[in-house]
């Protein structure tokens, strides 16, 4: 990917993040009631009952490495249980060729993901060596009131050949598709088990969406304030309320660890309600997504902007309206973004509680109205989004030279952008097949 930056400032540390949208909801200890077990990473091959064939004149197909077996390959699958290193050993033919036997071996496999069946085969690294299983039992179990499945595996020794390999069978034509096990998703609306083409580009996205987080927040993060601020040409310090709502709310910004940031806001004394935020075009599109689409009312529905009320706020000064219980320690302008119109006397006391003649006299004045415009990138990924008509390959497209400025509008847009990717990946994941396995 390729981000244009228009702003002179240090590249912040690239954040790795799991291409899945994080959640806290991971099924009820399912995962937790293994830690102490050993897990089981494989290669696991799953009959795919589907392409199998069977073979002339048998009932059964002809054999698991025949050609008339197709496998589903899932990647980094994980099983839990227990290997006794102790129980393996080694030795070495004629040819040098190495041979493992190993004592059985009994795994569990965690409620949703697969549920295995005797013939299945898994690939296991052990002492470097990869090792080719089958599955001779497999049978549902319950283990603290939940269903689980069992399975017992042992060394295959059907093999072609020594030293029968995935690579062999990859070549043999007995892998029908090839998935990616994503752990992260067990106990989760998000199918766990999903193809390696959708996982790799959900993973472009992903990668597109992290140099874009990392882009703004070296742009807009302010870590002595731990808010967001665009400071304009005249060192004048912009800031948005709504970017501290919409980060409440859908979390989209992470900071240099990959975690998410828990932005602070400021409090005035004509305290704002929350109204304002709930009722604002952006929120209502973002928070209304499931509603019925109007396809004929898109330039409508999808906000284009938004109308906000600024007023200017100093920590030099005091004001009987606007009193700030302020982040803002330092003598710095700031321009105040909020929802509602104000009305207010500018500076009307300096900081030692003095009256400052130049004001005392001057009638209340009303904050000042502003359109703050989505920049057309974003808008127009809004605009797909809510049509349905959005796509992993649009979102590449139109991110590939993303060019990042640095102004108000981007202060705003991006947020928005991060949202619609979130909400997305998180809808193209959960319609997976999840029964593909299970």
């Amino acid at each position: 990917m390729k981000i244009v930056s228009t702003k002179n400032l240090s590249d912040r540390a690239q954040i790795v993040n799991n291409i899945i949208k994080k959640t806290e909801n991971i099924l009820d200890s399912s995962v937790t009631q293994f830690l102490d077990a050993t897990p089981i990473i494989a290669k696991y091959l799953s009959i795919d009952r589907e392409a199998t064939t069977t073979g002339i004149g048998f009932k059964d197909d002809a054999g698991p490495y025949s050609g008339s077996r197709k496998y589903k390959l899932i990647k980094d699958y994980v099983m839990y249980g227990y290997i006794d290193e102790r129980a393996i050993t080694q030795t070495e033919n004629e040819n040098t060729d190495t041979k493992y036997d190993i004592s059985e071996i009994i795994s569990l496999h965690l409620p949703n993901t697969l549920i295995p069946m005797a013939g299945d085969r898994l690939l296991l690294k052990i002492n470097n060596y990869n090792v080719i299983y089958t599955v001779t039992e497999a049978a549902p179990t319950q283990f603290n009131n939940k269903p689980y499945y069992k399975t017992v595996f042992k060394v295959d020794d059907t093999l072609p050949k020594i030293g029968y390999s995935l690579q062999d069978m990859i070549n043999d034509n007995l892998i029908s598709s090839t998935y990616i096990y994503v752990s992260e998703n067990v106990g989760t609306g998000y199918s766990p088990i999903i193809t390696e083409e959708f996982y790799n580009s959900i993973q472009i996205i992903q990668s597109i969406r992290d140099e874009i987080n990392d882009l703004y927040m070296s742009y807009y993060y302010d870590e002595n304030t731990n808010t967001l601020i665009y400071k304009d040409d005249n060192d004048i310090n912009h800031y948005l309320m709504l970017l501290v709502d919409l980060q409440m709310d859908f979390m989209p910004l992470w900071d240099s660890n990959g975690i998410n940031i828990i932005l602070h806001h400021e409090s005035i004394t004509d305290k704002r309600t929350l109204m304002g935020y709930k009722k604002n075009k952006i929120t209502k599109f973002l928070s209304d997504r499931k509603k019925i689409i109007d396809i004929n009312n898109v330039d409508t529905v999808v906000p284009t902007s938004i109308e906000l009320h600024s007023y200017t706020y100093s920590k030099a000064y005091t004001s009987d309206t606007f009193k700030i219980d302020s982040y803002f320690n330092n003598l710095e302008l700031y321009k105040i973004y909020d929802y509602l119109p104000k009305q207010h006397k500018p500076f009307s006391g300096l900081k030692d509680g003095s009256i400052d003649d130049d004001f005392k006299d001057q009638t209340f004045i009303s904050s000042t109205a502003i359109t703050i415009e989505i920049e057309d990138t974003v808008l127009s990924i809004m605009k797909s989004f809510y049509t349905n008509e959005l796509t992993l390959d649009i979102i590449e497209e139109k991110l590939n030279d993303f060019d990042m400025l640095y102004d108000l509008s981007t202060l705003l847009s991006i947020p928005i952008l991060l949202v619609i990717i979130d909400l997305y990946l998180g809808y193209i994941v959960e319609k997976e097949n999840r029964n593909l396995f299970y």
